[in-house]
């Protein structure tokens, strides 16, 4: 009996691991904090603003963007762009990703 309940805990944990794999366009809560090393514009891509890469790297794909729709995305754009050109330290939040799988910024703070 002790070897199918533990079954049933170990499929029930396996299950619930796989629920959370997150879908095209959202993802888990997830940031970081480093020095801004890349500044990025791509007029290629509909809707997106400016993206950035740190070092130490952030999770996921190392890019954390901001988009147009964003009510603070111009605000966010000069921020990044004066860390990038001062090599400021910035901490990012987020809590869903964008079709390439970057970070969408909710939240940035530079030192």
């Amino acid at each position: 009996m002790s070897c199918k309940f533990a079954s049933r805990v170990a499929l029930s944990i396996a299950l619930g691991i796989a629920a959370a794999v997150p879908v095209s366009g959202t993802s888990l809560a997830a940031g970081g904090t480093g020095k801004v090393i890349n500044y990025h514009l791509n007029g290629a891509v509909a809707g997106r603003s400016v993206c950035v890469r740190t070092n130490p790297a952030l999770p996921g794909t190392g890019w954390a963007c901001v988009w147009y729709s964003d009510h603070l995305y111009q605000e966010y754009s000069a921020l990044l762009l004066q860390a990038y050109i001062f090599g400021k330290t910035c901490t990012f939040d987020w809590a869903t990703t964008d079709n390439f799988g970057h970070g969408l910024v909710d939240l940035i703070e530079c030192d």
